[in-house]
């Protein structure tokens, strides 16, 4: 999650910058792009995946093929998932 934050944070951060003035500048502002919508779209994606699934997370023997991450999310509503 410290990883997760910082580099939102950073790349957020190099978008406000608005001196692109040379190649090296250009490409950290191309990557702040990148990890900024990644950072927005990659939790929208697995918690869609999450509740997709959620009907089949409630059965025990069907939670073994997951890993212990997803094993240890309460799955009595989705909202508590969020």
């Amino acid at each position: 999650m410290l990883v997760y934050f910082d580099l939102t944070f950073f790349a957020s951060m190099k978008l406000v910058d608005a001196e692109d003035g040379t190649r090296a500048r250009k490409i950290a502002t191309l990557a702040s792009y990148v990890i900024f919508v990644s950072s927005v779209v990659i939790p929208v994606f697995l918690m869609t995946v999450v509740c997709r699934r959620f009907e089949v997370l409630k059965i025990t023997e069907a939670k073994a093929s997951f890993n212990t991450l997803i094993t240890k999310l309460d799955k009595r509503s989705r909202w508590r998932l969020a």
